[in-house]
């Protein structure tokens, strides 16, 4: 990737990622403005509910990243 090319993430329409059904860590970082380190930490602390294939996060479910909001 060139040093000025956006990754794809920041590519795609703010809107249409808001009407996913789940997320990447990545894309829920970038939809909160925050950094992904803190979905990944959340999610390994059992904190916000998450899909892992071995140890990493593959996705986290809309509703439960708008319930860990609500409640953090």
């Amino acid at each position: 990737m060139a040093e000025n090319e956006q990754p794809a993430i920041f590519r795609q329409n703010f809107h249409e990622l808001l009407h996913h059904d789940q997320y990447t860590p990545e894309e829920a970082a970038f939809l909160l403005g925050i950094d992904p380190g803190v979905i990944h930490q959340a999610a390994h602390r059992h904190e916000l509910p998450a899909i892992f294939a071995e140890h990493h996060v593959v996705y986290i479910r809309r509703a439960d990243l708008v319930h860990w909001l609500e409640h953090r």
